[in-house]
């Protein structure tokens, strides 16, 4: 018999695919920008600025 999640529980898978599917969703945008050659837009100290993709990979393995 399968066990129910509490909310808790639940809000917290919930979380972890988001999490995932986002992250997922960025990684394709970037290899997107780097296979075109075009930067990408990102929020830096309250701007937003451009960047390579290069940068933006980079950027991303250091925020994981």
């Amino acid at each position: 018999m399968r066990r129910r999640l509490n909310l808790k529980q639940r809000l917290h898978a919930i979380n972890v695919k988001a999490d995932k599917a986002l992250k997922e969703a960025v990684a394709k945008v970037v290899e997107d920008h780097r296979k075109t050659g075009d930067p990408l837009a990102i929020w830096r100290n309250g701007k937003a600025v451009w960047v390579s993709a290069a940068e933006a990979k980079r950027l991303m393995k250091e925020a994981s």
